[in-house]
């Protein structure tokens, strides 16, 4: 199958799919990042360009190239691909509702002045907690970390003002913990990823993967850039399982938890086709100066500076398939969300709030930290991770788009705002029939 028919099989224009991939291209060349796996859902098709380097510098070997599968350091996305669904999945359970005080759950929360504080406001960043804390450089333990994220004070009045708070989800993700009566990695994986197929997610990275990991920066202690390690340093402190950060994902996973939300909660049905099933175009790579042909596809060269790059289109919907077997398929839930659920979380719970739009955990369109374009709908809700990951997703095109990319691989000041929004504008415009 060439580049056409799959953008065929999609409903996208390849005119767009190509602007896509040549402004992943053009920030790679510019140094911005190493390398970044783009994944298009639309209409329940999937679509992957991978380019670059996963780790140009390994401590051991050759530079490491990135696949479709590489799995990235998510960062914030933790926050509205794991914690968020297990709060949501309790209040749809009835162990709790959006005003539940986070103090009848966590006692040690209601220190400072926080009695009142619901879960609601939690997930809405409007709880006046602070946004970020050290623990890393304290020498504390995993104990007095707790206490200390726990009984931190107000920084500002409650309901009165967004502060984007890693503290909040933070707690949130102990809220889980305490009612579920397991670890965070367990309630994800069980609740979540298995049953959504998305099984190579995981907030304890395995050593033996180490390969399959995007490396991010360096760092003085581990003598060497991180790679399968959180790069959050509050969530490294921590151990890793935290409701803030500390998620790696591949971008087919990252799409089936999209696609399970434009279905308003539902399991998305296994198409009974693999991913070794379906018709990909994959592993285009050019030697510099030259075109490379390959069965499926032709690949124009890049410059001789410029990485390898390959595109890959998965036909068929979700590719659950690949990962459940029948018993793990016939045992899943039909779904993980209510639709009511599902629903309120992107509506808009903020707007007396200036410069803000926010849902439960998503950003929407408008607010300050939006990043889905110039041509997505009013309906569009995503998030972004700092480590230069994003998921964005609009129902009214049916539309998931995940980016990601390790930008801070050569330290922070690399940025992909611009990026982000140049891929989702080429995406979104080569919708050929939004309706």
């Amino acid at each position: 199958m060439n580049r056409n028919e799959g953008a065929e099989r999609l409903g996208l224009d390849m005119n767009g799919l190509q602007a896509a991939c040549a402004a992943v291209n053009r920030a790679i060349d510019a140094g911005i990042m190493p390398g970044a796996v783009l994944g298009v859902l639309h209409r329940g098709e999937t679509w992957f360009y991978a380019a670059g380097f996963a780790d140009p510098d390994p401590k051991q070997g050759e530079p490491v190239t990135v696949h479709k599968d590489t799995l990235y350091d998510c960062a914030s996305i933790t926050k509205v691909a794991v914690t968020l669904p297990l709060i949501l999945q309790l209040v749809d359970e009835g162990r709790i509702t959006l005003s539940t005080k986070a103090a009848d759950i966590v006692p040690a929360f209601g220190a400072s002045g926080k009695m009142a504080i619901t879960v609601g406001e939690l997930l809405t960043h409007t709880s006046g907690l602070a946004a970020d804390m050290n623990l890393h450089s304290c020498g504390w333990s995993r104990d007095q970390m707790w206490g200390a994220v726990l009984t931190s004070p107000l920084s500002s009045e409650t309901g009165k003002n967004v502060v984007y708070s890693d503290l909040g989800y933070l707690t949130l993700g102990r809220i889980a913990e305490e009612l579920l009566q397991m670890p965070l990695d367990q309630a994800a994986r069980q609740r979540v990823f298995e049953p959504l197929g998305m099984l190579d997610s995981t907030l304890t990275p395995s050593l033996e993967q180490l390969g399959r990991y995007a490396a991010t920066e360096y760092d003085e202690e581990f003598q060497g850039h991180l790679c399968g390690v959180v790069h959050d340093e509050k969530a490294r402190a921590l151990g890793g399982v935290c409701g803030h950060a500390g998620l790696f994902a591949t971008a087919g996973d990252l799409l089936r938890y999209a696609h399970m939300w434009l279905l308003e909660g539902a399991v998305p049905a296994p198409s009974g086709q693999t991913d070794e099933g379906a018709a990909v175009l994959t592993d285009i790579e050019a030697d510099a100066g030259a075109a490379s042909n390959t069965e499926t596809g032709t690949a124009v060269a890049a410059e001789a500076s410029s990485p390898a790059y390959s595109l890959s289109f998965a036909a068929g919907a979700s590719s659950s398939a690949r990962i459940q077997s029948p018993a793990a398929r016939a045992s899943s839930p039909a779904r993980i969300l209510s639709p009511a659920a599902a629903r309120t979380a992107i509506k808009p719970h903020t707007a007396a709030i200036p410069g803000a739009n926010r849902g439960l955990g998503w950003v929407l369109k408008g607010d300050r930290m939006d990043a889905s374009g110039d041509w997505m709908s009013e309906r569009a809700y995503g998030h972004t991770g700092f480590t230069g990951t994003s998921l964005w997703i609009d129902p009214a095109y049916d539309l998931a788009v995940v980016l990601l990319t390790n930008r801070v691989y050569g330290g922070r000041s690399s940025s992909v705002k611009e990026l982000r929004v140049q891929v989702h504008n080429a995406i979104t415009g080569a919708v050929r029939d939004p309706n």
